[in-house]
């Protein structure tokens, strides 16, 4: 007698297995309770969806709505109510136009994606001008990966890295968010707060991944303030930028990319505070120069903290991170400082010249 029990399911089975299988209900409660996991920013996105057994998108989707309606909470109900009936409109005129395997359709990360992701980080950070060619071939050559191109470019969307080579200056207005013109080319910097900018970097974690954002004064170097995030929304760029300018006043010019993190109106509404000096200045897309101290900084800190430390946990990251900033302010002498450190010069201890 032959025993069936043994004999693996095929692959139609299986298709039809998860298509019978009953849909989770996901009360408010535990959308809370996954949300409120988020703010404490001690797991990766990956971390918590294994945990919860929800998409990382999901998660990310329940976060910025909780984000945007806390203030509902002093306001009273009935705007609340609004919202939510006019969203349940929003999902089932969505849920007619497509179908429901499309809607839940849950992309995984793979180990191996994670470790495409590790080595991506360290060669695009030793020469930030490749591009998919180029780290399809180094990856082949160097690590024995090999991947397409398709595969290549959705990692690096997922990193926010592109590769950057200088070409001639286009600045494409956008229909959605305003860009605002580069102001930076061929001026001299020559003091403390007449130059900041900020950008967003992919930290690699054992189980997943986080993004660094930091704000940096041209002239000194010295990060102002900095701040690690599991998701890629405009809320910490925001509030980095707002400590660093309730720390230490405001810049002349602030330097950002066009990402849309700093195009989106949550964020240039920071520059339109009454008495604001600060200009708006945002390079163009693809180019190697305009925000080069950000680039540097970030070389800096993966080839000297975070390839080697292999920080696991974001809570680790985070106090990793930390004390390198110290170091890297108060304590790592800069060539290009005339080998003072960035403090020194930003607090004005030491007086340089032709520095940038």
């Amino acid at each position: 007698m032959k025993n069936n029990a043994s004999k693996p399911a095929s692959s139609k089975e299986s298709i039809n297995a998860t298509s019978q299988r009953t849909r989770r209900v996901l009360d408010d409660a535990f959308k809370t309770k996954v949300v409120l996991a988020t703010l404490r920013e001690d797991k990766t996105l990956a971390e918590l969806a294994s945990e919860f057994d929800v998409h990382p998108n999901q998660i990310s989707q329940w976060r910025a709505f909780f984000l945007q309606n806390a203030t509902s909470v002093f306001s009273g109900p009935k705007e609340e109510r609004k919202e939510i009936e006019r969203l349940e409109q929003e999902r089932d005129e969505l849920h007619k136009v497509i179908s429901r395997n499309a809607y839940y359709y849950e992309p995984k990360f793979s180990d191996f994606k994670l470790k495409v992701m590790a080595r991506i980080d360290e060669l695009y950070t030793k020469d930030p001008t490749s591009g998919q060619r180029k780290l399809q071939a180094n990856l082949k050559k160097y690590y024995g990966i090999d991947v397409g191109r398709r595969l290549i470019r959705h990692l690096m969307e997922i990193m926010q890295i592109a590769a950057i080579y200088p070409k001639p200056y286009l600045s494409i207005p956008d229909a959605m968010n305003r860009k605002f013109p580069y102001l930076l080319r061929n001026v001299p910097i020559t003091h403390v707060n007449q130059v900041w900018s900020t950008d967003i970097t992919y930290i690699r974690l054992k189980n997943g991944f986080a993004y660094l954002t930091a704000v940096i004064d041209w002239y000194s170097r010295r990060i102002l303030s900095w701040r690690l995030s599991t998701t890629l929304s405009t809320d910490f760029c925001e509030e980095a930028v707002r400590e660093a300018i309730q720390k230490y006043g405001w810049p002349e010019v602030f330097n950002t990319d066009q990402g849309r993190q700093y195009t989106s109106k949550q964020f240039t509404d920071i520059f339109t505070w009454e008495g604001c000096p600060t200009k708006l200045s945002m390079d163009s897309k693809g180019r190697a120069y305009d925000n080069i101290f950000v680039e540097r900084f970030w070389r800096t800190l993966k080839q000297e903290d975070v390839y080697i430390r292999g920080y696991e946990t974001v809570m680790e990251c985070r106090q990793g991170l930390k004390v390198f900033m110290t170091r890297y302010n108060d304590v790592r002498l800069h060539s290009s400082l005339d080998w003072n450190t960035p403090s020194d010069v930003y607090f004005k201890r030491v007086r340089l010249d032709n520095v940038a």
